[in-house]
């Protein structure tokens, strides 16, 4: 599997930044290589069901848990539909973006956690 072969190799990218030599790793490699590594479709389109379809539970309950404190401090805050929009749209980019190492760690590592 090439996101599995690349984060062996390279190591896993950072939550807030990554190394330098992580970095020079991931821009050496083509366009769509690096949207493969960094980017997971299925999980951009089906969010939660797809963290639960591979075994990632503890991930998917988090983020729900994010989704439901969110819609409890947007219905209390009477925040504008574009602010949810904008929320619902950047905790599937996050999912999206992280879903790969996620299951790294899970099966390669053998953590799962519930932090994300």
């Amino acid at each position: 599997m090439v996101r599995f072969d690349f984060f062996a190799e390279h190591g896993l990218p950072g939550f807030w930044k990554n190394s330098p030599e992580w970095v020079a790793a991931f821009k050496a490699l083509p366009f769509g290589r690096r949207m493969t590594i960094q980017f997971n479709w299925p999980a951009a389109l089906f969010g939660v069901f797809y963290l639960f379809a591979k075994g990632l539970w503890r991930k998917a309950v988090t983020f729900i848990a994010l989704g439901v404190a969110y819609g409890v401090v947007a219905v209390f805050a009477d925040t504008p539909a574009w602010v949810d929009r904008g929320v619902a749209i950047g905790l599937t980019v996050f999912c999206a973006t992280r879903a790969n190492v996620y299951f790294y760690e899970k099966k390669v590592l053998g953590k799962h956690t519930w932090s994300l």
